[in-house]
């Protein structure tokens, strides 16, 4: 995740027909539910991707981030795209109007690249 493949991919998010015309990046997020570890709260988003499209086999690792309020602290904010059947762990991060490159640098030193939980070393 560059912060230069992140505003190019932002620009493009921000001329979707069906979006708001916001510069995003797409996350998924939740909190834990009683008694889950953090390790079930990332294997439960991932398979909330799969379910949405997103191949295992091609995306070995993930970018985890400790809170949102990490990001919140940053200055970017959370949206919903509003699409039918978006699942609610689906989130839309604004990085600005338009960002910079600066913005989408703070935005990806928030996250740490990880394996997968099912993928080996």
């Amino acid at each position: 995740m560059s912060p230069e493949g992140l505003l190019n991919r932002a620009a493009l998010d921000a001329r979707r027909t069906d979006g708001k015309g916001h510069h995003t990046a797409s996350v998924w997020a939740d909190r834990p539910r009683p008694g889950e570890t953090r390790e079930d709260v990332i294997r439960r988003l991932l398979e909330a991707t799969e379910l949405h499209g997103l191949d295992p086999a091609r995306n070995p690792h993930l970018w985890s981030c400790t809170s949102a309020q990490k990001l919140l602290d940053e200055g970017f904010s959370f949206e919903k795209d509003e699409y039918e059947g978006e699942p609610d762990e689906h989130y839309s991060v604004v990085l600005g109007d338009p960002p910079t490159l600066e913005d989408t640098t703070r935005f990806a030193e928030a996250f740490t690249k990880e394996r997968r939980p099912d993928q080996g070393d």
